[in-house]
């Protein structure tokens, strides 16, 4: 269900870093002193149907959220959600304020500043979005001297520029969030939005229902993949590998019992493409 990008990307790291080097105080916990401690603080966003803050109960809902209490089931430790933007994922990660961070696309971008482990968790698809009554925009060509929106700091931000260099796009702009981005299509503010195709269905059936349509869908050739870009944890650079390695696990013993298989399920994902990111 696939980012900072380019010289203003590398400069932001560049100063996180150095000011991370300063304080000691500001260390990533290692896996063993996360057992000690007894909780796993996951760093998380509000994607419904991916991941939410259930204002009734206060409990963390979704997708990942279902996932990451699987881990932490079969790892034995309490799970926290800790809830993020995308601009803030490097300082979340480096300042010790998460130990991981569920549910991110994976680009060289980011595997130069944080760890992966070897399995994803699951695979989704983007699309391009505008206004249901904008009839001049019906497909990639048709985005020539349009303004397109797409959040900082997403991997969404990546496709928008190469899609702007390939289709001659007006302009691109940048949202911290999705809400106000999708609200300026709706108001006409804003051509066009890339987005999670998966959040836009679920919407869409379970409302509130926006006037938008889909103008296409996002080849994964615009991450420079295959297969459809899959969603990841996340882990910081230092201390990592024993995390990675029982995450890895869980992961695996969660996709061969087939709990990955119910958990998707359960939110209306039943193709076997969000399984195994093959294009069918």
């Amino acid at each position: 269900m696939i980012e900072i990008s380019g010289k203003r990307f590398l400069a932001a790291i560049a100063t996180v870093m150095a000011l991370l080097s300063c304080s000691s105080s500001l260390a990533q916990s290692s896996w063993a002193e996360i057992k000690q401690r007894g909780l796993l603080k996951v760093g998380t966003f509000t994607y419904i149907p991916e991941s939410w803050l259930d204002p009734s109960t206060g409990a963390w809902r979704g997708i990942d959220a279902d996932i990451t209490m699987a881990i932490g089931k079969r790892l034995g430790i309490r799970v926290e959600p800790v809830f993020i933007v995308h601009s803030a994922i490097l300082p979340s990660i480096s300042s010790g304020r998460v130990d991981v961070i569920a549910g991110l696309y994976r680009t060289p971008a980011r595997e130069g500043v944080l760890a992966f482990g070897a399995e994803p968790m699951w695979f989704g698809t983007d699309v391009i979005v505008a206004h249901a009554d904008n009839n001049s925009i019906e497909g990639l060509q048709s985005l020539k001297g349009k303004s397109l929106g797409t959040e900082r700091g997403g991997a969404q931000e990546t496709v928008a520029d190469k899609l702007k260099q390939e289709f001659g796009l007006a302009e691109i702009r940048k949202f911290e969030s999705a809400e106000p981005m999708l609200m300026d299509v709706v108001a006409g503010r804003l051509d066009a939005a890339t987005w999670f195709g998966f959040t836009f269905e679920w919407q869409q059936r379970n409302g509130p229902k926006m006037p938008l349509k889909v103008v296409s869908e996002v080849d994964p050739r615009y991450y420079g993949l295959t297969k459809l870009p899959a969603n990841w944890y996340v882990f910081s650079k230092d201390n990592s590998k024993e995390i990675i390695v029982a995450f890895d696990n869980a992961l695996r013993d969660i996709r061969v019992s087939g709990e990955m298989k119910s958990i998707l399920a359960k939110y209306g994902l039943t193709s076997e493409s969000y399984l195994d990111g093959r294009v069918r």
